[in-house]
């Protein structure tokens, strides 16, 4: 009879089939989560073990705190934490640093009334959550970064990558809200591995109306990539420059490291954008849109960068994430969810007809999906051929 069931749902979510089952059923391929009025499903990400990590909003307890979970691979919950400040939170990154320890980055509204070191504002600033593979917290910080003076909307602030170094501090790219100016101010802030100190760099005091997207490294050395508008022509500009190795001084001037360079056909459709290296010396910068990509490519051997236009193969792209073995899974309106390679190339399709909330592909090829139903969340395991899996 389980199998039965188990067939039944594969049917509904691969087949389009229009009966209606009841999900959730003991051991089967696919769990019941939670309510999308009570949570908000934002990351998914394999772990070395072969499980994964659930990151997102949860509103269960009140106020909307950051939620971790950590699944094993047949989708067995083994903890779950809820973290974050008394007031408003807000999920944006996840990672996973040398020493297995995962680290959460957000911004929190409230937290630092009672805990060292003081963010003076209270208000939306970026909170960071250290924690042990087992959900232990190492420490938390709401790092009070230069220009953000705290009295942002909670829309626009974003965290956009972090990055470990090589002495096991943590840096961090976005955007925070500046009073001085009232905008949102692109920056990168440094924590350091112990949680209890910080430098910050706010590139905002120089063109508030940029983005910062990415951080990456290359022979011990550590990068940004961003862009901006022009203040006179509006025009798109991008750059890479060099981050200053910060010894607790946040007063240091970034010099570029290559020429700014304009596209002309900068889009506000984009739909996502993800970093990429290559050849151990080469960065790459993906802006994803509904059927093409805008790719930069930055080499730091020759100091030079390249943007082109490339086709993606499919059509009506909503969705992408990147994958532990650098490959990219793309979702579409129609319900296929696709994984291409470094190089956009095709390697594997299959279909739902629930709407798909986030992406994984585990670190034994198979895929965890989270997928929205009827305002219900459901986390549904896919073997290598695109299948339901079962766990009997």
């Amino acid at each position: 009879m389980r199998s039965l069931i188990i067939c039944l749902l594969g049917c509904v979510l691969l087949l389009g089939c229009r009966e209606e089952q009841v999900p959730g059923i003991e051991n089967s391929g696919l769990h019941v989560i939670g309510n999308k009025k009570k949570l908000d499903l934002i990351s998914l990400t394999a772990y070395p073990d072969g499980g994964f990590l659930l990151g997102g909003n949860s509103r269960r307890l009140g106020n909307q705190r950051l939620i971790v979970s950590k699944y094993d691979v047949n989708l067995n919950l083994e903890w779950e934490r809820v973290v974050g400040g008394s007031l408003d939170n807000k999920f944006f990154k996840l990672t996973i640093d040398k020493q297995g320890n995962i680290v959460v980055a957000g911004f929190s509204y409230g937290f630092g009334k009672d805990t060292v070191p003081l963010n003076e504002h209270k208000w939306w600033n970026p909170y960071v959550h250290l924690l042990t593979s087992d959900g232990q917290t190492i420490w938390e910080i709401s790092p009070p970064v230069s220009g953000g003076a705290g009295q942002g909307s909670g829309i626009e602030e974003r965290i956009t990558d972090i990055l470990q170094d090589q002495a096991g501090n943590y840096l961090f790219s976005g955007e925070v809200f500046g009073s001085v100016s009232s905008s949102i101010h692109p920056v990168i802030f440094k924590v350091f591995k112990g949680g209890d100190s910080l430098a910050t760099y706010d590139y905002g005091k120089k063109n508030p109306r940029g983005k910062m997207e990415a951080i990456f490294e290359y022979d011990q050395r550590y990068y940004a990539f961003n862009y901006w508008r022009d203040a006179d022509t509006d025009d798109p500009q991008a750059r890479v420059f060099q981050i200053p190795n910060w010894l607790g001084n946040s007063d240091l001037t970034i010099s570029p490291v290559w020429t700014d360079w304009i596209w002309p056909e900068f889009r506000n459709d984009r739909i996502g954008g993800h970093k990429q290296i290559r050849n151990g010396n080469e960065f790459i910068y993906n802006y994803f849109f509904a059927n093409q990509v805008y790719r930069y490519t930055y080499k730091q051997v020759d100091n030079s960068i390249q943007g082109d236009w490339l086709p993606l193969g499919v059509d009506h792209v909503v969705l992408t994430n990147t994958t532990f073995d650098n490959h990219f899974l793309l979702y579409s309106e129609d319900g296929e969810i696709n994984e291409l390679d470094e190089e956009l190339g095709y390697l594997n399709s299959f279909k739902t007809n629930w709407k798909v909330d986030q992406m994984c592909k585990l670190s034994n090829g198979e895929y965890v999906i989270g997928l929205e139903r009827n305002d219900n969340l459901y986390l549904v395991h896919y073997d290598q051929n695109g299948k339901i899996r079962s766990h009997e």
